[in-house]
């Protein structure tokens, strides 16, 4: 039986909750981070740039969901690859979002 087949057959809980308990930690913790130490030049509300933080991670999983797909199942690339691949693109977009999107810069 190939590991494709036998994780179609896992329950989702046991995929999701390693994935879901440290991002419950994770994104709140990285917002404040970022707002204070990384873009701290931002005059948005702090609940604001919370909810546009939560879209951009949100849409930086399904980016890098798609990209593993497309790479793995249609150009054949190795999974290692893939992830390297996927990483760089998704980290490239993640910056640009959050420096034009979830803490743009206060109007000189």
């Amino acid at each position: 039986m190939s590991a494709r087949s036998t994780l179609a057959f896992m329950p989702l809980s046991r995929i999701l909750a390693p994935f879901l308990f440290p991002s419950a930690w994770r994104y709140p913790s990285v917002s404040f981070f970022s707002k204070y130490l990384v873009f701290d030049d931002s005059d948005l509300k702090g609940r604001v740039q919370f909810f546009r933080y939560f879209m951009i991670c949100l849409f930086n999983l399904g980016l890098n969901y798609i990209l593993l797909k497309i790479l793995v199942e249609y150009f054949e690339l190795y999974p290692v690859l893939a992830q390297i691949f996927t990483i760089v693109v998704v980290v490239i977009f993640s910056y640009l979002a959050q420096r034009h999107f979830f803490l743009p810069r206060a109007a000189a």
